[in-house]
């Protein structure tokens, strides 16, 4: 019996140690909601952030490339107040409605801000709302200006700065080349957060602000001027393509690389594809900032990527900062960039060797890319996009003049507003 009581004990003291070292050593999850990971850029990194820190397993949840079903399954789970999500990798216009949902983590007091001073001031200005920090941004966009090079030398034209140079130069190149299969200019004008974008730009170059700070409108004389311009390229100055509302990112490129543009607006990864070898324009390209109207003096490009937030709901936040952080550092942002040519959110990178070599336009385009524009932050963000896409669409197709689409896009939009 005795005997017995001895090995009970013995029994009882190795479950107990057994047991406590489980506990001692016992990992923790951390549920990453990512990107597709394509060229498995996410993968190695993963695996290097765990081999340095034993006590966290990442498990990443690849979501679908397109950003409208990424935004729907996130936004469901983070609606569960759960805690199954820690890590949210975000389009850049869903922090206004995730902080006002409040499903996300200010990281003001995770995320100093001398460490800040790292990252480019338009990146930080993105994942602030209301003067607190959400996120962390990973890659940035921004619109920009692709140009045939050889063509401009051809004719000793200069990079056009203002859009009535931009149209000038496209009809007498037009003319020049013979070409009825080459047209002046085009950017993304589908119905879709593309064509926004591409709208914004216009309107900002004018020194028009859509949407206020207050959350009001902005002056209705800039909106109607930009969206006459995008209408006039189509109908009147004739240098865009008949089909331009039908372009998305994608079909837009295919055009430039088979040489039937002079002028594109587009995102900087579009660079790669230019310099393909397939492309017919290959080494007969160049980057600017976008035109803007001779009033103004100044463009912006419209601010894009995406950032990494956590969950209000996480129950490991620590842990979870210390993933973004890894993910944000230089050597790991230096390898996204030159994998999949995004323009980095780390100010140093902009002077980095290999990624001149590869982005050779990013140095000097720095300053344009800093002061690029956020579209509207505010909570209903998703709604007034496609209200904007819808008039604009109206008035590219046209099915309305460019007044009236304004006249209606704004009525539209304080009518959502005062409900």
């Amino acid at each position: 019996m005795k005997k017995n009581k001895v090995i009970l004990i013995i029994l009882l003291i190795a479950f107990v140690s057994v047991n406590s070292y489980i506990l001692l050593t016992k990992k923790t999850v951390v549920n990453f909601y990512s990107h597709p990971d394509k060229l498995g850029f996410l993968n190695e990194a993963i695996n290097e952030f765990e081999s340095k820190h034993k006590n966290i397993d990442i498990n990443m949840i690849e979501l679908p490339d397109n950003t409208n079903e990424k935004y729907e399954i996130i936004s469901s789970t983070l609606a569960l107040k759960d805690g199954s999500i820690d890590v949210i990798d975000a389009d850049v216009t869903w922090p206004s409605i995730f902080v006002n949902a409040g499903w996300v983590e200010n990281i003001d007091t995770l995320l100093p801000e001398e460490e800040r001073k790292d990252y480019l001031d338009s990146a930080i200005s993105s994942a602030t709302i209301d003067g607190n920090l959400y996120g962390i941004p990973y890659r940035i966009d921004s619109g920009m200006l692709y140009y045939r090079s050889d063509l401009l030398e051809k004719y000793g034209f200069k990079v056009p700065k203002t859009w009535n140079e931009l149209i000038r130069i496209s009809n007498y190149i037009i003319e020049k080349e013979n070409n009825d299969k080459l047209y002046g200019y085009a950017g993304s004008w589908f119905k879709y957060e593309g064509l926004t974008c591409n709208y914004l730009e216009f309107l900002w170059s004018d020194g028009g602000t859509f949407i206020k700070d207050d959350h009001s409108l902005g002056s209705k004389k800039s909106a109607i001027k930009a969206l006459t311009t995008m209408n006039d390229m189509i109908y009147k100055d004739k240098i865009a393509p008949p089909n331009v509302y039908d372009l998305k990112s994608g079909d837009l490129r295919k055009l430039f690389i088979n040489g039937q543009l002079i002028f594109m607006r587009d995102w900087p990864t579009g660079w790669k594809y230019t310099n393909k070898d397939e492309s017919l324009v290959k080494g007969k390209v160049k980057v600017s900032p976008l035109p803007y109207y001779d009033n103004y003096g100044k463009s912006h490009g419209t601010y894009g990527g995406w950032l990494y937030m956590i969950s209000k709901y996480s129950t490991h936040k620590k842990e979870s900062m210390e993933f973004i952080k890894f993910l944000t550092s230089y050597e790991q942002e230096k390898k996204n960039a030159l994998l999949y040519n995004y323009l980095p959110s780390v100010k140093s990178l902009y002077e980095d060797e290999d990624i001149l070599v590869k982005m050779p336009f990013i140095n000097r385009m720095n300053g344009y890319f800093n002061e690029a524009k956020p579209r509207p932050r505010v909570y209903n963000y998703d709604i007034i996009s496609y209200i904007i896409q819808d008039e604009v669409s109206n008035a590219l197709k046209g099915t309305k003049d460019p007044k009236t689409s304004i006249d209606d896009m704004f009525l539209r939009i304080n009518d959502l507003n005062e409900k």
